[in-house]
């Protein structure tokens, strides 16, 4: 538990990690996933972003020297 992250956030974690595994290409089911195999159409994965995507944190103006 490295992460700093409280407890309550290991079950989001573990499902979002069941969620990408499902809609990625297993070599199992011949390049098919999971979720098409399931229910016979390609998941949409149009609103996946990379880690790392650019961010910025905003600053306040009083707390800038």
């Amino acid at each position: 538990h490295h992460s700093g992250f409280p407890h309550s956030f290991w079950s989001w974690a573990i499902l979002n990690s069941a969620h990408i595994k499902n809609i990625l290409p297993s070599l199992a089911l011949g390049g098919r996933t999971p979720f098409e195999m399931f229910y016979g159409q390609k998941p949409d994965i149009s609103y996946l972003r990379p880690f790392g995507c650019l961010a910025y944190a905003h600053i306040p103006d009083d707390t800038h020297q």
